[in-house]
């Protein structure tokens, strides 16, 4: 062994590493594909939960499967791009939410054959962004330890 200290990983040629801040870091695939991902299996969700709606029970429970596997879906992508930072992960996740909204509003129209009201699309887009923004926090923070595993290449 020899009597010379070893240099810090954070040391190379007895230079500084030097990393770039969180906000600073380029663009990743992950970041495009996540929030288009996570749409396409909301508003494939949105279709599958319709089919079924016959009876208020059915359509009751239908709604309350929808809106939780809707916000495991924004958990996830806010669960993927965590590592970016709190905000990056609360963001996507509702803009996760906003790219599935007209794909929802269309399922909708297509299975009635009915417009809902200005009004009442509005409290739905209200709603949508508040539980989006919910479990995107949720996802970044308390579940994030237990969704990374789950998702490939981590």
């Amino acid at each position: 062994m020899s009597a010379r200290p070893r240099l810090s990983r954070s040391r190379r040629n007895g230079a500084p590493l030097r990393r770039k801040p969180p906000g600073q870091r380029g663009l990743s695939p992950g970041l495009f594909i996540g929030p288009l991902l996570g749409t396409t299996i909301i508003v494939t969700l949105a279709w599958a939960a319709s089919l079924e709606q016959s009876t208020p029970e059915i359509f009751a429970a239908a709604s309350v499967f929808f809106a939780l596997a809707e916000g495991i879906v924004l958990a996830f992508v806010a669960a993927a791009m965590s590592s970016r930072g709190l905000r990056w992960a609360i963001g996507l996740a509702i803009v996760t939410a906003i790219l599935a909204t007209p794909g929802r509003w269309e399922v909708a129209y297509l299975r009635t054959n009915q417009r809902p009201q200005l009004t009442d699309l509005g409290i739905d887009l209200g709603v949508t962004l508040l539980w989006a923004a919910f479990a995107g926090l949720a996802g970044a923070t308390v579940l994030r330890e237990r969704l990374l595993p789950l998702l490939p290449n981590r």
